[in-house]
């Protein structure tokens, strides 16, 4: 698992987070499936929780799932809670990534989140049908 926040937080006290997590060696996982038991997980620990809409499709040849669920007032934080969640379903292992807010987020901030999550994607050097993207010349900035 990787938590990363804004420069000057932490993963205890945070506005914004993006967590990667890869369970490796789940193979054949349904992320609408998964997200669906995190759902059931969250509605149970969050009164006044919202049930969200889970939305599945394919992304470079695998199994993707979105949703996004809120939390009015979060009773461990005592703050309100927001995530935009992608679970993808690679050959060998399950991925999700995930977005988080501990606010109300705002369209604009649930959009940029949606693009971004929307642009990450699972690989397979070994599988033509899931290719990668070339990264020869790339720098980051």
């Amino acid at each position: 698992m990787l938590e990363a926040v804004p420069e000057g937080e932490t993963v205890k006290d945070w506005s914004e987070m993006i967590t990667t997590q890869v369970f490796l060696g789940r193979k054949g996982a349904d992320p609408a499936a998964f997200l669906s038991g995190v759902r059931r997980k969250w509605l149970a620990d969050c009164p006044g929780s919202v049930e969200p809409t889970i939305h599945a499709g394919n992304a470079n040849g695998y199994s993707v799932s979105m949703m996004l669920i809120g939390c009015p007032l979060n009773p461990a934080t005592g703050k309100p809670e927001a995530a935009l969640m992608r679970g993808i379903a690679g050959a060998d292992s399950f991925y999700l990534m995930q977005f988080a807010w501990r606010s109300a987020p705002t369209q604009d901030q649930i959009t940029k989140a949606a693009h971004y999550l929307g642009t990450v994607n699972v690989c397979d050097t070994r599988n033509p049908d899931h290719p990668c993207i070339d990264l020869k010349g790339f720098s980051p900035q």
